[in-house]
């Protein structure tokens, strides 16, 4: 008996984030979708994979397999006169028809593709792939469409598709023997954070080289502290200081890094080292051991030169263009003076390691 994966793809680069009625208009993966993929495509591996042809899709397909094939079928349903519009813009110019689909759902966009024949046509693209292939396979495609699927194995209208959503990265399974059996959905899986993880994540992230040495050096740094700490007795969780410390700078081309990376790493269902990224630029008060390691191990290197905080922070200081962020940067240049001095004191020893 062979196996058939239906998997969505990553969430989409909306424009300026907002959310759009998406059909066949075509947008690549965002951050977060690449790194949904980077997360969860391993675990899809099958002897064959295939997508549409849309970006987010191909780029989905990709993380599973790079020898991933895309054919045409599986693209998502054509949403018509909607297609590539955000919510409020449909609301605008269709304000009749916007308000019928409150009350009735499956009521026909203007020119979309007939649930029907989108039906039709992505069972048809996948039964051939089945047909024409050897081995288990893997098909990255659409919310809708493989709704549609779903409801033609179990019996059911067409019109039910959109009972049947899918998260990001989420899957149907059946079983193939010339006919589709036994559906499944499996739940995502719960994944641990490791170095290799974490290495994909930054690679999926498509940051330069510098900065993921960056990122190395300093779970590496991180990382002799917090065991050193322990030797100490300071009973730290070594795995979470080297994972947050990896991914400190996801978002390092973005302003206001340490936030827009610890909300992805969030998002992704990471809290713990989501709160550890947020404070590598800033502690708080109150913050964990885990979090100060991280936080000192950044200040103790320049690139991937170890230095010490007074090197560190003149080197900076000429990047502040006004009063406010002089103000921020002593303040930071104080914590971590403070938190070298605490750390200097447990080990009876100066740092970098």
């Amino acid at each position: 008996m062979r196996s058939l994966t239906l998997i969505r793809h990553g969430r989409p680069d909306f424009p300026k984030g907002q959310r759009i009625c998406l059909g066949l208009t075509d947008l690549p993966l965002s951050a977060l979708g690449r790194l949904q993929a980077a997360l969860y495509g391993p675990f899809y591996k099958a002897d064959r994979v295939y997508s549409s042809y849309l970006s987010r899709a191909v780029q989905t397909a990709e993380f599973i397999d790079p020898q991933a094939e895309s054919v045409q079928g599986l693209e998502e349903m054509y949403a018509g006169a909607w297609d590539g519009l955000s919510f409020s813009e449909i609301q605008q110019r269709f304000p009749q028809h916007y308000a019928l689909r409150g009350t009735e759902p499956n009521a026909p966009v203007p020119d979309s593709e007939d649930l029907l024949h989108g039906q039709r046509r992505f069972f048809r693209a996948v039964s051939e792939i089945m047909e024409n292939c050897e081995g288990n396979v893997a098909i990255v495609a659409h919310a809708t469409v493989i709704g549609s699927f779903l409801c033609k194995v179990l019996g059911l209208s067409a019109e039910e598709s959109r009972r049947f959503k899918l998260p990001y990265l989420g899957a149907y399974s059946f079983e193939y023997d010339g006919q589709f059996h036994h559906v499944k959905r499996p739940p995502l899986p719960q994944v641990q954070l490791d170095g290799e993880i974490c290495g994909r994540l930054l690679k999926a992230a498509e940051l330069p080289k510098n900065i993921c040495d960056h990122c190395q050096a300093v779970a590496d740094e991180a990382a002799l502290i917090g065991r050193a700490l322990n030797r100490k007795g300071c009973n730290l969780d070594l795995e979470l200081i080297y994972c947050s410390a990896l991914l400190h700078d996801i978002c390092r081309r973005e302003e206001n890094h340490a936030e827009a990376g610890a909300e992805l790493i969030e998002q992704l269902g990471f809290g713990a080292e989501a709160e550890t990224v947020r404070q590598h630029h800033d502690l708080k008060s109150n913050c964990s051991g885990e979090a100060a390691v991280v936080f000192l191990a950044d200040k103790l290197l320049a690139g991937t030169k170890k230095i010490s905080i007074e090197e560190r922070f003149s080197a900076s200081a000429e990047k502040c263009s006004s009063p406010k962020a002089l103000q921020a940067h002593r303040r930071r240049q104080a914590q971590a003076e403070s938190t070298a001095e605490r750390v200097e004191n447990i080990l009876g020893c100066k740092l970098p390691l």
